[in-house]
C-alpha cells in the first residue's frame, strides 16, 4: 500500500529530513500517483499543537511491529492500518522534544528520518493514500454491428485504499454499476460511435472516472455503383470495370465475372482495388453479362451487382492508306455481333473535319465511301457502328457502338519537281550533271524526265521507294549563254510534276589580272628591299567557272596560293623583296572546272630608303644659344635633297647628295621658344623620309635666397634655415648647391630649403649655386652674422664637473656634446657627459653613440660630468648676466650635481647659506681627480673654497626642494 504524507510545518520549524515523494491527496483533480508504493517504517513519534490546525483522522500505514505510545507509554502494533485521533496527550513524548527516529529496512540498517527537535517545535502530519488512477482498455474500438466489446481496467497499481467497486458506463444508454469484477462484456447493437467510461469507488470515499474510450460500430457493406467503360466494344478491346462500396470495413476484396463461358477461372477474378481491366478475346455471345460481389475485412459480402457488355468483330480497311491531296482513298467496313441480321448503320469521321452517314449499308456485308483529303497530313478515320438494339440519341437511328473502331491514313502533299545541276556556272566544252529530285507525292516515283535547255533529253525509270531523286549523264554546251533544264517526275498514284526553273551559265575561260598597291608612293613597277608590297590579282569579271584558284609567283623563289569565289573577285597578299634587281610578278588563276589564265608584270627592287639621323651639340640653353646639327641617311635612288625646317620660320635646302653622307648646319636662336626641327629626305623615285627633334630655348638663369633666422646678435648654436629659388633657365633646376661657411659644413645636392648650426660667433659667407636642366649653372651670395658673449670652461684629460653653460639656452646632451667634439675638436670615442635625471633619481649618462639620452636637457644650473681624452678649453654662448634670469635649481634628497652660473664668484659657505638644509658642499679637482669636502658647521675656513662661473659641485640636502642662484 503506497503512503503519501502532506507535511505541515509551522514557521519556527526547520531540518525535518523525511523523504517521502510527492505532496499529493485524494481531493480533487490530482496528477499520477509515484509508480512504486511507499511505507513507513520503524518508530513514529508525531507531536502536535492543539493550538494549531486540529488534525483528525489519520491514517498510517504500518507494515511491520511499530511501537507508538503517548507520553510515557509504549503500545505495540502489528502490521495494517490504522486510524489516530490525537488529543493534548496522544503522541507526545516526554518534554515534548523528539528524539531521535529511525526507519528500519529489510537489511536490518538503521536511517534517520527526522532530527531532534526542541521544545516548542510543533508539526502537523496527515498521512494518506496514493490517488486512485483507473484505466480503461478494451479488445477491440470499432467493428460491424453487432459489436461484442471486452473492457477491463489496465491502471497498475490502482491507488485508494484497499477494497473497490467498478461501474460501466458504454456510451449506448446501459450501464452497470458497483461491480467487484474490473471487467465486462457489452454487445452494441446499432452502428454509432459510443463513448464508453469506467468509474472506480475504495472504501475511504474517493471516486474516480476515466475519460472515454471510443467505440464505433459499423453498417455492413454495401454496392452504391459498378460501371462498365465501354459497355459496347469492338473484338480485342480492353474493357475497364468500376465499382464503388458504402459502410463495411476497409479493406476489401472485389470478385468479378465478366460472363465468358467455356473460359474457366480466368473469367473470374478478385481483386484488393475498385478497378478492373479485362479483353474479351472471343465472340461466343454477341453481349455479356459481368457481375461483381464486394466482401470486407469482417468477412460481411455484398449483393451481386450486373452490368451488360456489347463485343462486336468491325473491319475498318482503306485503298491506299497513303496518297496525296486531291486523290482520293476508298474506306471499306465490315461488322460482325450486336444484334444479329437486322443489318447496321455506318458513320464514317474522317479526321479532317468532314464525316459520311452510310444508311445504305443495311447488312452486315461490306460498305464502302469514298474521301479526298486537300491538305497534307496524318489522318485518322474513325467508324461509329449502329445496330438495331437500342435508338441513337444523336443521329435518332438505332444503338451507337460506344467504342470507335479507328485507321491511321496518310495524306501526303502535292508532288513536286526540282532540278539542279553540279554547278551553275561553268565553261565552254566542260561537263554538268543535271539532277532531278521529286519531293511530296508518294513513293515510289515512277519516273524521271529532264531537257538539257540545249535541245537535249534523258529518261529513266524507278520502283525503288528509297530513290526520290536521279542523276543523269553529264552535259557539255558550246556556247556561252545562260540555259534552263526542265524536270518532270511521276509518283505511284499517278500525279506528274514539272520544274523548269534550272539554270546553268556557259563563260568563257577565265582572265585575270595583275596590280600592286604599293605604300610611301611607289608607282606599280618599283619596290624598295625590304619594303611590303600589297600585290592583288583579280578575276575578271564573265570570264571563268565561280570557285577560282590564284597562284602567285614573285620572282625570287616565293609563291603564294588563295582562292575566291565570284567572277570580278580578288586576291591580295603581302609581300617583300630582300635584294636589289628586276623581278619578274606572275598570278596563274585556275577555275572551278579546269579553266585557266594568267599574266606578268615586272618590278624593280631598289635599296630602302631609311629613316634619317638627326642629331644637336645642345638640346637647351638659354637665348642666343648656338647649335650644331648634322643628319644622315642612307638606301634610296642617289641624288637625295635635304630640307631643314630650324622651328624659328628659318629653313635650308640642300639637294643631289649621295646615300650615306652627312649634312651639317649651324644655328642661332636669339628669342625663347620651343624649337622643332625638321629634317626632310626625298629620293628622285618620290620616298620621303622625315626625322624631328625639339631643342627648348629658355630665358636667362636667375638665383636668390633668404633666411628665416635673422642674422646679428645671435648667441649660439643657432639653427639657420634658408629658402633658395630660381627662375628663367629650363624652369627645372636639378640642383641646389650650397655652402655655409660653417667649417666646411655644405649641403650639396641638398633641397631648396636646408637647415645649419652655426655654434660659435663669426661671419660666414653662404653661397647657392643653382643648376637646371640644360646644365646651365649661376651662384648667389649672402653673408650670416652669429654674434654672441661666451663662457669659457677648461677641461682636463678625465673626468671634469662644470655648471650648467648658459642661463637662455637650451642646450641637450647631444648639443653640447657637438659643441665639443665637433667645435673644440673633442674625441667623440673618448668623451663622455653624465647630468643629474631632473625627473627622477639616478643619472642620465650620453656616451656618444646617439642613445635616447641624445636630447635629454642641460637645465641651467645643474651641473655636468664630463669626461675627454685630452685637455681642453671651450666655449658655449648664453646669458651670463647676473639678472634677471636667475636660474632656479631644483634638488632632490641626498647628493645634488649644482653648476653656478652667474657672472659673479661665490664660496662654499653663501652657496650653502642660499639652500636650504644644506650640509655639504663638494668640489671635484680636475687636476687631481680627488674631491674636496666642505661640511657646513664642521669644516675650517681653509675648506671653503671658491666657486666661479661655469663651476660644479655635488650639494647634500636631507630633502628635495629648491632654490635660487
Amino acid at each position: 500500500m503506497a503512503v503519501v504524507l502532506t507535511l505541515s510545518l509551522s514557521a519556527s520549524f526547520s531540518g525535518f529530513l523525511l523523504n517521502v515523494p510527492g505532496n499529493q491527496t485524494q481531493a480533487g483533480s490530482v496528477s499520477a500517483p509515484p509508480p512504486n508504493p511507499y511505507y513507513i517504517h520503524g518508530y513514529v513519534r508525531i507531536v502536535t499543537n492543539t493550538s494549531s490546525i486540529p488534525v483528525v483522522g489519520w491514517k498510517v500505514w504500518i507494515n511491520d511491529t511499530t511501537t507508538v505510545g503517548a507520553s510515557g507509554t509504549t503500545t505495540t502494533l502489528a502490521g495494517g492500518l490504522y486510524n489516530y485521533t490525537p488529543s493534548v496527550t496522544g503522541f507526545k513524548n516526554n518534554d515534548n522534544v523528539d528524539g531521535a527516529s529511525h526507519e528500519r529496512n529489510a537489511t536490518g540498517t538503521n536511517t534517520t528520518v527526522f532530527s531532534t527537535k526542541t521544545s516548542g517545535d510543533w508539526m502537523n502530519i496527515t498521512l494518506r493514500y496514493p490517488p486512485l488512477n483507473p484505466v480503461l482498455s478494451s479488445n477491440v474500438t470499432s467493428g460491424e454491428a453487432t459489436l461484442w466489446v471486452h473492457f477491463f481496467n489496465t491502471g497498475s497499481p490502482l491507488g485508494g485504499n484497499g477494497s473497490y467497486t467498478f461501474s460501466w458506463i458504454f456510451g449506448d444508454g446501459s450501464s452497470l454499476w458497483n461491480q467487484a469484477k474490473p471487467y465486462v462484456d457489452h454487445n452494441y447493437t446499432a452502428a454509432g460511435t459510443y463513448c464508453a467510461r469506467l468509474v472506480v469507488n475504495d472504501t475511504a470515499g474517493d471516486s474516480w472516472k476515466t475519460p472515454c474510450r471510443t467505440i464505433t460500430a459499423n453498417l455492413p457493406p454495401s454496392i452504391t455503383s459498378f460501371t462498365v467503360a465501354p459497355d459496347a466494344v469492338n473484338l480485342s478491346s480492353p474493357v475497364t470495370f468500376a465499382t464503388s462500396i458504402a459502410h463495411g470495413t476497409s479493406p476489401y476484396t472485389y470478385t468479378y465475372q465478366f460472363g465468358q463461358s467455356g473460359a474457366g477461372a480466368s473469367f473470374t477474378t478478385s481483386s484488393t482495388t475498385n478497378s478492373i481491366t479485362h479483353t474479351y478475346t472471343s465472340q461466343t455471345n454477341q453481349s455479356y453479362v459481368a457481375n461483381v460481389t464486394v466482401k470486407d475485412s469482417v468477412g460481411k459480402s455484398t449483393n451481386t451487382s450486373q452490368q451488360p457488355v456489347w463485343v462486336y468483330l468491325i473491319d475498318l480497311h482503306a485503298s491506299p492508306r497513303s496518297t496525296d491531296v486531291g486523290q482520293p482513298v476508298t474506306i471499306s467496313a465490315s461488322a460482325l455481333g450486336g444484334s444479329g441480321g437486322l443489318g447496321f448503320t455506318y458513320f464514317f469521321k474522317f479526321g479532317d473535319g468532314t464525316s459520311s452517314l452510310v444508311v445504305a449499308c443495311t447488312t452486315k456485308a461490306s460498305c464502302s465511301v469514298s474521301h479526298t483529303y486537300s491538305s497534307p497530313g496524318s489522318y485518322t478515320v474513325t467508324l461509329f457502328l449502329n445496330d438495331s438494339l437500342a435508338v441513337n440519341k444523336i443521329t435518332g437511328l438505332d444503338r451507337l457502338v460506344s467504342v470507335p473502331v479507328t485507321l491511321p491514313i496518310q495524306v501526303n502533299s502535292a508532288l513536286a519537281a526540282s532540278i539542279t545541276s553540279n554547278i551553275t556556272y561553268t565553261d565552254i566544252g566542260s561537263p554538268v550533271s543535271l539532277t532531278a529530285t521529286g519531293s511530296g507525292g508518294t513513293v515510289p516515283y515512277l519516273f524521271f524526265n529532264i531537257t538539257t535547255g540545249a535541245g537535249g533529253y534523258q529518261n529513266t525509270t524507278n520502283a525503288n521507294p528509297a530513290i526520290t531523286s536521279a542523276t543523269f549523264s553529264p552535259v557539255t554546251y558550246g556556247a556561252t549563254g545562260t540555259y534552263h533544264p526542265t524536270a518532270t517526275i511521276g509518283d505511284n498514284v499517278g500525279e506528274v510534276a514539272r520544274n523548269t526553273t534550272g539554270v546553268v551559265v556557259v563563260n568563257s575561260t577565265p582572265q585575270v589580272t595583275l596590280s600592286n598597291q604599293g605604300y610611301l608612293g611607289l608607282n606599280t613597277n618599283s619596290a624598295y628591299v625590304g619594303e611590303s608590297l600589297t600585290v592583288v590579282g583579280q578575276v575578271k569579271l564573265n570570264t571563268g567557272t565561280p570557285g577560282f584558284t590564284l597562284n602567285f609567283s614573285y620572282g625570287d623563289g616565293s609563291y603564294f596560293q588563295s582562292t575566291c569565289s565570284t567572277s570580278g573577285c580578288s586576291v591580295s597578299h603581302v609581300h617583300s623583296w630582300l635584294a636589289t634587281g628586276g623581278y619578274s610578278v606572275s598570278v596563274r588563276v585556275v577555275d572551278s572546272v579546269g579553266g585557266v589564265g594568267s599574266t606578268t608584270q615586272s618590278l624593280t627592287v631598289y635599296p630602302a630608303l631609311s629613316l634619317p639621323t638627326l642629331a644637336a651639340n645642345r638640346s637647351a640653353g638659354e637665348v642666343n644659344l648656338h647649335v650644331a646639327f648634322n643628319s644622315s641617311v642612307t638606301g634610296g635612288v642617289p641624288g637625295l635633297t635635304f630640307a631643314w625646317q630650324f622651328g624659328d620660320g628659318s629653313t635650308v635646302t640642300v639637294s643631289g647628295l649621295g646615300s650615306g653622307v652627312t649634312n651639317m648646319q649651324f644655328h642661332a636662336y636669339t628669342v625663347v621658344r620651343n624649337a622643332t626641327v625638321n629634317v626632310t629626305v626625298n629620293d628622285t623615285q618620290g620616298e620621303s623620309v622625315v626625322v624631328h627633334l625639339t631643342v627648348f630655348i629658355y630665358p636667362l638663369l636667375a638665383a636668390s635666397f633668404t633666411s628665416s633666422t635673422a642674422t646679428g646678435n645671435l648667441n649660439p648654436p643657432v639653427n639657420a634655415t634658408f629658402l633658395g629659388s630660381a627662375r628663367g633657365g629650363s624652369s627645372s633646376y636639378l640642383f641646389f648647391n650650397w655652402t655655409f661657411g660653417n667649417a666646411g659644413l655644405a649641403s650639396g645636392a641638398s633641397p631648396r630649403s636646408p637647415v645649419t648650426t652655426y655654434w660659435a660667433s663669426g661671419t660666414y659667407h653662404v653661397n647657392l649655386t643653382v643648376t637646371d636642366n640644360a646644365s646651365d649653372k649661376l651662384t648667389v651670395s649672402q653673408t650670416f652674422v652669429v654674434s654672441g658673449s661666451p663662457a669659457t670652461f677648461d677641461l682636463v684629460a678625465g673626468w671634469n664637473l662644470m655648471g650648467s653653460p648658459v642661463v637662455n639656452e637650451s642646450y641637450t646632451l647631444w648639443s653640447l656634446f657637438h659643441v665639443l667634439t665637433t667645435i673644440y675638436g673633442a674625441s667623440a670615442s673618448t668623451t663622455s657627459l653624465t647630468v643629474q635625471n631632473i625627473s627622477g633619481p639616478g643619472n642620465v649618462t650620453y656616451p656618444g653613440g646617439g642613445s635616447y639620452a641624445a636630447t635629454y636637457p642641460v637645465a641651467p644650473g645643474r651641473g655636468i660630468w664630463v669626461d675627454v681624452a685630452s685637455p681642453l678649453s671651450a666655449a658655449v654662448y648664453g646669458n651670463l648676466t647676473a639678472g634677471p634670469l636667475y636660474p632656479k635649481v631644483s634638488l632632490q634628497g641626498g647628493w645634488n650635481n649644482v653648476g653656478w652660473t652667474l657672472t659673479g664668484t661665490t664660496n662654499a659657505t653663501d652657496l650653502a647659506a642660499m639652500i636650504p638644509g644644506a650640509s655639504a658642499i663638494s668640489m671635484w679637482n680636475s687636476t687631481t681627480q680627488s674631491y674636496t669636502t666642505f661640511i657646513v658647521g664642521f669644516s675650517s675656513p681653509s675648506y671653503n673654497f671658491s666657486i666661479r662661473e661655469g663651476m660644479g659641485v655635488l650639494v647634500w640636502v636631507p630633502s628635495s626642494g629648491s632654490f635660487t642662484e
